[in-house]
């Protein structure tokens, strides 16, 4: 069977989507259909004593490779499983790779809220002073609970919560990517993506480096949720001509996508005290990830 051999387990609004479309352009990288989420271990997130798919069902998702060096799965949300997906993940897969993508805490909370207002699951209105005090009523079991999903954006960005299984189960194969890095010099992010890959640097160059699913607001929250339920839905039809999908998938989605409007006076004051919030954190986070960084630590841990 044909089964990934990198796993970018997380986690969302870090950078994950841009890294995985610019992946998978590269001639030695392999993706699943060639960017489709198997969400092949996500059951385990939601319950512990989910059972998976055969194996074989999941090398079903990479039929179409052949002989690329890197077969890539990209679900950002297994970072949250913890040493029940990690452990999974070793079962199944052997010994693969591991990239687990991070931003700066409190803009990645700022970021996820924008999301789930642009799928339709948040209320438009919704400040983010609010979404965070709603957030934390719900505390960290929105990440691990199907229902609060729209309300894990602040537990979700307490990484520290999350990677010691994942660093504890693949140490050294396992690399920690910034979206600093990636925001700041693409190509050299992707070239040294590429050094701890064993893949040609030359496969990366500004015109196949992708930004993608960038924080905007829907035109229409009700036609976006339109888009992605078709869209699901036509997916395993376009295994043969993804490039078509892509076409099509992203002009619907620039058709209805617009600016998200400037933060106001009170979004800016939660932003700084999202700031403080995680700042206690930092300290142990920066123990956690050391030696495992693919570029170098960000200015808002290293500090």
């Amino acid at each position: 069977m044909t089964l990934p051999n990198l796993i970018l387990a997380g986690f969302p609004k870090c950078g994950t989507t841009s890294v995985a479309e610019t992946l998978v352009r590269h001639p030695d990288v392999c993706g699943s259909f060639p960017h489709l989420r198997t969400r092949y271990f996500t059951p385990l997130l939601y319950d512990p004593a989910a059972v998976l798919p055969p194996a074989a069902d999941y090398a079903a998702y990479y039929s179409r490779c052949a002989g690329e060096r890197i077969r890539l799965d990209d679900t950002p949300v297994w970072a949250y499983g913890g040493a029940r997906i990690a452990g999974a993940v070793r079962s199944v897969l052997g010994a693969p790779k591991v990239l687990i993508m991070l931003r700066e805490p409190a803009a990645r909370t700022a970021s996820y809220l924008i999301w789930k207002k642009r799928h339709g699951e948040l209320d438009q209105s919704l400040s983010l002073r609010a979404y965070v005090d709603e957030c934390r009523r719900h505390g960290p079991r929105a990440v691990d609970t199907l229902e609060l999903n729209p309300w894990s954006g602040l537990p979700g960005s307490d990484y520290g919560r999350y990677l010691p299984p994942w660093i504890a189960e693949f140490g050294a194969d396992l690399r920690i990517g910034f979206l600093d890095d990636l925001a700041a010099d693409p190509l050299d992010f992707y070239r040294a993506l590429a050094g701890w890959l064993g893949i040609a640097a030359d496969g990366f160059s500004a015109e196949t480096t992708q930004v993608a699913n960038t924080a905007q607001s829907a035109r229409s929250p009700r036609a976006e949720r339109m888009i992605r339920r078709v869209g699901r839905r036509v997916q395993p039809l376009a295994r043969h001509t993804p490039g078509v999908y892509r076409a099509l998938r992203d002009s619907a989605r620039r058709a209805n996508m617009t600016a998200v409007a400037p933060p106001t006076a009170d979004d800016t004051a939660a932003r700084a005290e999202l700031a403080e919030f995680f700042a206690p954190g930092r300290a142990g986070l920066l123990e956690i990830v050391r030696g495992h960084e693919l570029v170098r630590l960000p200015g808002w841990l290293a500090e």
